[in-house]
């Protein structure tokens, strides 16, 4: 979280950062929009009427019309916002105006055409403060004690009229009341009397538990009853009753003479078993022991029957019963409902005749209070608001106001330059550091030149690594070279290292990149040969003082290679393949296959060979050259190449199938530096024989590759 507040801190603090550099670089378009906001304001301020203010003030009174009130004005001088903004609208509103306008009118003997003036009413807690404005300072004086005037007859009118109407309509009202009042509460005492009605006695009714008791008999005997008749029906749907079939009702098991009849019969049943096992059937002695007992067994038999049809006349006559008592018990449910229901009826219009005579007592009762309130407060005069201050007639003007309005155009000046220059940052579509192309235009940049803090010539910029080795541009090339030297050096691929610089445009610094390259080449002990490949503008040749010599033009006429068409300079190892003659019809264009002739006839004598080529979109030269190049280097000047040009040049490039494409941004002042956190730090220290202890290159995060491979090819 603390990590994300900081980033968050970080981007906000570079986008101040980075308006207060644009503001520095457009500062005469800022100075004039400021200069011409603030005579504009001069000019405003001049053409205005200088106008004289009088104030008058009032001092505003929470009354409130009660007893209290009267007896004590200042029981409560507290005053809401509501009631303020209320005095303050008042104040202003067209009644109070036209009044004060007339009695100003009068004392000052003024007609009607007499100019408006102006009229401002501000409110601080109870005081009311009336603001006249005016050419004539006495005129404004006079209209703001008019105003003050008008506001508080204004303030007795409002005040009295509610009195008034309240007097006027309860002189009358109050006694209708009262006859009304009379009227129900009589209605409501005939009522209790011929109903014989009364409410304490209805609540005690209502709490009795004998309906509730009813309620619930009624509802166990009918569940006891519905039992006993789908008990009575299954015995009815079976042919014949047995003791078996008893069984299943409750009280069969509690019958005593059903009981016993059974127990007799088991007993006989199991006699005769018992006889049947000790004795044999068909014998003498036999038959005198089980005949006996088969003959009590068929007694006790029919005697069970005898009791089971017993036990069913007596089930049958219990329903009967229990029919007749839930008859008799609903009738007197029904009739302690009807009875209750009669008692809800008239407890009901008891309630809306007391509820009416109550409301109408309530109603004559705060009329009568209000009618005394009324009698109390029509005899004496009341004003919520009395002069405070008087207004007095001024000796200074108080519009125009100078500083105000040189302020205001100060401001509103400085804002819209502001917002001038954010527009201006926001249209300009220039490169200015890597950032505003590596998302957007899929390119991988090797790095920034910074920009000079002097001007330099052309010969002095191709050496500016030579002459001017502890320079920020000096340290930017070298870090550049070292790049290339480490990804793409021969000492890994074993072959030449093959380089084209081009740009988008011209005059990017694409030659002072490609010479100075080089030179730093050819300080590792390189032999390195540097390639004018622009026919046209033949800078590098100028700039090495070989316009006369034979160079690339006679090669791609058809002339051999030989190592004296290399100009060679002061520095060891570092030669100049110049342009050629301009005789006529020499070629100004590159032909593919005689591009691949010629490189191929130059690579074995050299490390490194540099093209410096013309811009890409002018011409086609740097994407025949990029075909056979290990690197392509499209130089980008800040504030100069779009990123529409750089996008059509790099789409160029890869259509012709160009190998690797870097970009460098050249011409980089310290300020897009520092706003895109490309900061250039550098210490210092020196011997006694002067020379560069250390240095030190900050760059961002996805640069930290490149400086470490840098540092050690240094080490």
């Amino acid at each position: 979280m603390e990590k994300a507040v900081s980033n968050h801190g970080s981007s906000d603090s570079l986008a101040v950062k980075h308006i207060w550099i644009e503001i520095k670089r457009r500062k005469l378009m800022t100075l004039a929009i400021v200069v011409l906001g603030v005579a504009l304001s001069a000019i405003y301020t001049t053409v205005q009427p200088v106008l004289y203010r009088s104030t008058s003030s009032l001092l505003i009174e929470n009354f409130v019309p009660t007893v209290q009130a009267v007896t004590n004005p200042y029981s409560d001088l507290s005053i809401s916002p509501d009631v303020i903004k209320a005095n303050r609208i008042l104040a202003e509103s067209r009644p109070v105006i036209e009044t004060a306008r007339k009695n100003a009118q009068l004392a000052l003997k003024e007609d009607d055409s007499a100019p408006n003036v102006d009229y401002a009413a501000h409110a601080d807690g109870q005081l009311l403060y009336l603001q006249v404005l005016d050419t004539d300072a006495s005129r404004a004086a006079a209209y703001a004690n008019a105003w003050s005037d008008a506001f508080i007859e204004e303030m007795k009118k409002r005040a009295m009229e509610p009195v008034a109407l309240i007097f006027k309509q309860y002189g009358d009202l109050v006694p209708k009341l009262q006859e009304d009042y009379q009227q129900k509460l009589k209605a409501l005492q005939e009522f209790e009397e011929k109903n014989h009605f009364n409410q304490k006695e209805y609540e005690i009714n209502l709490d009795n538990k004998k309906l509730s008791s009813l309620d619930t008999e009624e509802s166990k005997l009918r569940l006891e009853l519905n039992y006993l008749k789908n008990m009575q029906g299954w015995m009815r749907g079976l042919i014949s009753v047995t003791y078996e079939d008893l069984k299943v009702i409750p009280d069969a098991k509690n019958d005593a003479d059903l009981t016993h009849t059974k127990a007799e019969y088991e007993r006989c049943r199991i006699a005769l078993r018992e006889a049947r096992e000790k004795y044999r059937v068909g014998t003498k002695e036999g038959d005198a022991e089980l005949n006996p007992k088969k003959e009590s067994l068929e007694d006790a038999g029919k005697d069970l029957e005898k009791a089971v049809q017993k036990f069913a006349e007596n089930f049958n006559k219990e329903i009967e019963y229990k029919e007749k008592s839930y008859a008799d018990l609903k009738a007197d449910l029904v009739a302690a409902l009807k009875s209750r229901d009669a008692l809800f009826t008239k407890s009901h219009t008891w309630s809306v005749l007391n509820t009416e005579a109550e409301q109408a007592k309530k109603i004559y009762d705060e009329r009568f209070s209000q009618k005394d309130n009324t009698d109390l407060t029509s005899k004496t005069v009341f004003t919520y608001a009395r002069p405070w201050e008087r207004a007095t007639e001024s000796k200074l003007p108080y519009l125009p106001s100078w500083r105000r309005n040189i302020f205001a155009g100060f401001f509103f000046s400085l804002l819209t330059a502001i917002l001038c220059v954010f527009a201006l940052d926001k249209l300009d579509d220039t490169v200015r550091t890597p950032k505003d192309f590596e998302r957007k235009a899929d390119l991988v940049s090797m790095g920034i030149i910074p920009a000079t803090e002097t001007p330099m010539t052309d010969e002095e910029a191709y050496v500016v690594v030579k002459n001017k080795g502890f320079t920020f541009i000096a340290e930017a090339l070298r870090n550049l070279h070292i790049s290339l030297e480490v990804m793409h050096g021969s000492h890994r691929t074993g072959t030449p290292l093959t380089i084209t610089v081009t740009s988008a445009m011209a005059n990017e610094g694409k030659s002072m990149v490609s010479s100075n390259l080089a030179l730093l080449f050819a300080a590792l002990g390189r032999r390195v040969l540097l390639v004018d490949a622009d026919l046209r503008k033949r800078s590098v040749t100028r700039a090495n003082k070989c316009e006369n010599n034979a160079g690339l033009r006679e090669l791609l006429s058809g002339a051999a290679w030989t190592p004296s068409l290399a100009v060679g300079s002061t520095t060891p190892g570092f030669f100049v393949l110049p342009a050629g003659h301009t005789a006529n019809g020499s070629l100004d264009s590159i032909q593919p296959e005689s591009f691949v002739r010629i490189l191929s006839q130059i690579q074995p004598n050299f490390d490194v060979i540099i093209f410096d080529t013309p811009p890409v979109l002018p011409m086609a030269d740097a994407c025949i050259m990029g075909q056979a190049s290990n690197v392509t280097l499209l130089v980008v000047r800040s504030r100069q190449t779009s990123l529409r040009q750089l996008e059509s040049a790099a789409a160029n490039l890869r259509s012709a199938n160009v190998k690797e494409i870097m970009c460098v941004v050249n011409g980089v002042d310290s300020a897009d530096a520092s706003a895109n956190e490309y900061i250039y730090g550098y210490g210092y220290g020196y011997d006694g024989n002067r020379k560069m202890a250390s240095s030190k290159l900050y760059l961002p995060a996805d640069r930290a590759v490149s400086s470490n491979k840098s540092e050690k090819v240094r080490e």
